[in-house]
């Protein structure tokens, strides 16, 4: 067993939190955009709320992943 400070501990838990969170909120927007047309194609009266939260997206998915992440980051660890 490692005996590390709890600075230490924190910078572990955030390094592994992160690691992967970019790649998967990455994967989740791209599948957003590939989805997102199709549908607006279908259903034309979305159009306009789809303009609006086109930039939301890749960031709601970045920072859902991120804090679930670092939630989950102990356990990681």
């Amino acid at each position: 067993m490692v005996n590390i400070g709890f600075g230490a501990f924190i910078k572990l838990c955030l390094t592994e939190a992160w690691r992967t969170s970019w790649e998967k909120a990455d994967t989740g927007a791209t599948a957003f955009g590939l989805v997102a047309p199709v549908v607006v194609h279908f259903v034309p009266r979305w159009e306009s709320a789809m303009t609006s939260l086109v930039w939301q997206i890749p960031i709601a998915c970045l920072a859902s992943i991120a804090a679930t992440r670092i939630l989950l980051s102990p356990f990681l660890v």
